[in-house]
């Protein structure tokens, strides 16, 4: 007679194992997402303009959100600037701007004398009228800066996954 005995004490602690792997692959996504973004935003920061009031630089933030069927990261602008990113980033075709944010920037970023201020912000205007705003590519920029190392980071992602898994 043959004797067969079935040692199943590893497939249950495989079973086991596996049991744990959507959250534990969701925690590890989460993490490098945050480490990604994390890389990304200071990148994006450094290429975009500052600016007569700041708030576009200022407004560059991460975020990084857990939705249903995974996890998003984002580089975006918040705050009253994000309604002008696209232009910045892209540059804009020619028209005439509106002169109060005109004359703020001749006089904050290239320090025009007060009494210049007029005539500075008209011959600004002008050459956007005429020729549009350049791009600033802040966002491409930022990405290029980066990619090597956050590709490097999700390219570990899937080890890090198997030995929380593993453990």
């Amino acid at each position: 007679m043959i004797e067969i005995e079935i040692d199943m004490r590893q497939v249950v602690e495989l079973a086991e194992r596996y049991g744990r792997a959507p959250a534990v692959v969701r925690k590890e996504i989460l993490k490098t997402m945050h480490a990604a973004v994390g890389v990304i935003k200071p990148n994006v920061k450094r290429f975009t303009p500052i600016g007569a009031t700041g708030e576009l630089h200022q407004g560059v933030e991460g975020i990084v959100t857990e939705i249903s069927d995974g996890v998003e990261g984002r580089v975006t602008v918040v705050g009253t600037a994000a309604g002008y990113v696209e232009p910045v980033e892209f540059g804009s075709v020619p028209h005439w701007p509106p002169v109060e944010p005109i004359r703020l920037w001749v006089r904050r970023v290239k320090g025009t004398p007060p009494e210049e201020v007029p005539r500075v912000a008209f011959l600004v205007s002008r050459k956007i009228a005429r020729v549009g705003t350049p791009a600033h590519r802040m966002f491409e920029q930022g990405w290029a800066e980066s990619e090597p190392k956050v590709m490097s980071m999700f390219n570990v992602l899937s080890y890090r996954v198997v030995e929380g898994i593993e453990k």
